[in-house]
């Protein structure tokens, strides 16, 4: 399983692959690993990808790229690969 998710200037990457442990579970953003984890199963799968969604979409991403100028000002002033991660993006891989 695999999807992105866009913001101005931000990519977020999930991807999942089965291996011999169980399922793999990686978050990316712009093209760098953020964290990984595992799912115990694919429930467990479909829960840390839905939660991930909604906290993203929460902080204004999108499942389509925006164009290169769009305004969004709801990040602030430190929007993009400069930014911090909020905190519940982490919680929502545990």
């Amino acid at each position: 399983m695999q999807w992105q998710m866009y913001a101005p200037g931000s990519v977020m990457a999930f991807s999942a692959v089965a291996n011999a442990e169980g399922i793999r579970v990686v978050l990316e953003r712009d093209f760098a690993p953020v964290i990984s984890g595992d799912a115990a199963d694919t429930t467990a799968l479909l829960r840390v990808s839905k939660d991930l969604r909604a906290q993203l979409f929460q902080r204004g991403y999108t499942a389509t790229p925006l164009a290169e100028r769009t305004a969004v000002l709801e990040g602030g002033p430190c929007w993009g690969p400069a930014a911090p991660l909020h905190c519940s993006l982490i919680e929502s891989l545990r």
